[in-house]
C-alpha cells in the first residue's frame, strides 16, 4: 500500500460512509440542504460542522486501513457530507527529517484503531513502516523500533 498511495498523484477520500462504497458527497450523493427560517423578521439558518469535526466524527477516522490512506498519500482530497471538497498536502512532507514524536504519534493512533481481522494488524502496519524506512528512518527497524533511534526506543 505504501507504493500505491505514495505514487498516486491524489487520493480521493469519502469519509462519510459506513462501508467502502458510499459515493462522493456532492457528486454521486446529494449534500444536505441548508435550512433557513424567518421568525419575527429574524433569519435563522443551519451551519454545517467544520470539516475537521465532520471528518473525526466518522467511522473512517477510526479505522487502521484508512490511516494508511491519510499517512501514505502525497495529497488527499476529502469529500465530506456537508463541506466542499478540501485538498490537503501529505502528513509527512517530502523534506521531513525523521523524528520519534511523529512515529510515536502515528503508532499510538494506529494501535488504537479497531481491525476487522486482528491477523491483519502486522501486514497493515508494514505499509507504514515501508514509507517510514524510505523517508524518515533509512536505517530501518528492528521489531518495529527505528534503528537510528534505538537508544531512545529501548530506554
Amino acid at each position: 500500500m505504501a507504493t500505491i498511495y505514495g505514487c498516486a498523484t491524489l487520493t480521493i477520500i469519502a469519509p462519510t460512509g459506513k462501508r467502502a462504497n458510499p459515493g462522493l458527497a456532492g457528486v454521486s450523493v446529494p449534500r444536505p440542504t441548508q435550512v433557513k427560517k424567518t421568525i419575527e423578521g429574524y433569519n435563522f439558518f443551519t451551519i454545517p460542522p467544520e470539516i475537521l469535526v465532520e471528518r473525526t466524527a466518522t467511522d473512517w477516522s477510526t479505522r487502521a486501513w484508512t490511516l494508511q490512506e491519510e499517512v501514505l498519500s502525497m495529497r488527499v482530497l476529502h469529500f465530506t457530507e456537508s463541506q466542499p471538497p478540501e485538498e490537503e498536502a501529505a502528513i509527512i512532507p517530502a523534506d521531513f527529517e525523521g523524528t520519534m514524536p511523529l512515529y510515536g504519534g502515528i503508532l499510538r493512533v494506529y494501535t488504537s484503531c479497531p481491525l476487522t481481522n486482528e491477523i491483519d494488524s502486522l501486514n497493515a502496519f508494514l505499509g507504514l513502516l515501508a514509507r517510514f524506512k524510505g523517508r524518515l528512518f533509512p536505517l530501518g527497524f528492528c521489531h518495529g523500533l527505528p534503528l537510528q533511534s534505538h537508544s531512545i526506543t529501548l530506554g
